[in-house]
């Protein structure tokens, strides 16, 4: 991981084709890991700078079997500006059964949330 900046302490990117010197080694555990270690949880909050769809990928196991709420802070600019596509996190959301709530119970569009540089969303499982 390269460390993002002055301005951002403990803020880091995954990088390739940087020296070694100018790398940080970082442990990284999925949220399964965690929960197969620790228990399940009843609420996760994942905000990881730009990373939220593998984080929920990461989650999968646990989302589909424990049904915690989640608190989740997109990074929809910082992911276009890095070629990538911010509709993936909800993507993974829907594919295990996930639903986006604004922070005030209002269920939201995806269109709705893409269109913000950073927003914060709640998920949960669909109602039956």
């Amino acid at each position: 991981m390269l460390s993002s900046g002055i301005f951002s302490e403990g803020y880091f990117r995954l990088v390739t084709g940087r020296p070694a010197r100018e790398l940080t080694q970082v442990r990284a555990m999925t949220v399964d890991d965690l929960t197969s270690e620790f228990g399940a949880p009843t609420h996760i909050k994942i905000d990881v700078e730009g990373h939220e769809a593998a984080a929920v990928r990461g989650a999968r196991k646990t989302l589909t079997r424990d049904a915690p709420q989640l608190f989740l802070e997109l990074h929809n600019e910082l992911i276009s500006k890095d070629r990538g596509d911010p509709s993936l996190t909800l993507k993974e959301l829907k594919s295990v059964g996930y639903e986006a709530w604004s922070l005030d119970g209002r269920r939201l569009a995806d269109d709705e949330i893409l269109k913000e540089s950073i927003v914060r969303i709640v998920a949960a499982p669909k109602s039956a």
